[in-house]
């Protein structure tokens, strides 16, 4: 029985170390990924990922496909049960118990996505690339402040192949839209680091 139960930890472990090793090859050859995305308020929402492992000759996989749904689903959806109306007294009461809600520390958010940005930019090869983002924050000196940061960005993307990187902000109301479309290769594994450089970023800009 025990001999058993050995070969069989062996056979699992065998395996696990088989996947292990497949999974370390793919991720130290080049991935081709292609992004098209498209973002506004009154248009379907539109984002799809594909991928292709070995450096682009492996068959290209979907990673994601979302879109919005048609409007006359959503009008079907929208159309529910007439509901007894909320007490107006506990109602102003369950606001008042409510405690203020935490800022959102915007700007250190946005230094660690640009440092996250700057340190995958080293690894990536662009094939194409085309972006359009119209944003505001509502704050006219943040928004300002984001835009400045993110013109190196924008200035560096012209030594890119067929690289149309547009931005443009707006400074009285809060808005964020656009649309993207890129080709590049990259080396996964060449992505721990800033992610896991982003994920500290993010977690000491969240603690304060």
């Amino acid at each position: 029985m025990l001999d058993l139960i050995g070969d069989l930890l062996l056979a699992v472990l065998a395996l696990f170390g088989l996947v292990l090793a497949v999974i370390l090859i793919v991720a130290a050859f080049p991935v081709v990924f292609r992004l098209q995305l498209r973002l506004y308020p009154d248009d379907p929402r539109y984002l799809r990922v594909t991928a292709a492992v070995l450096g682009g000759r492996a068959p290209e996989i979907t990673l994601t496909g979302k879109g919005r749904a048609k409007p006359e689903e959503q009008a079907e959806a929208a159309v529910e049960p007439d509901a007894e109306e909320p007490d107006e007294e506990a109602e102003d009461g369950e606001k008042s118990a409510r405690k203020p809600r935490r800022k959102l520390p915007v700007m250190k958010f946005v230094a660690a996505g640009l440092r996250f940005l700057r340190d995958v930019l080293r690894h990536i090869h662009f094939h194409h690339l085309r972006l359009y983002a119209h944003f505001g924050t509502g704050d006219p000196a943040e928004t300002g402040e984001i835009y400045g940061k993110a013109m190196p960005f924008v200035h560096g993307s012209r030594g890119f192949v067929a690289s149309d990187v547009v931005l443009h902000p707006e400074f009285n109301e809060v808005i964020f839209e656009g649309e993207a479309e890129a080709a590049f290769r990259v080396r996964p594994l060449s992505l721990v680091p800033p992610i896991l450089r982003l994920a500290f970023d993010l977690f000491r800009a969240w603690r304060g």
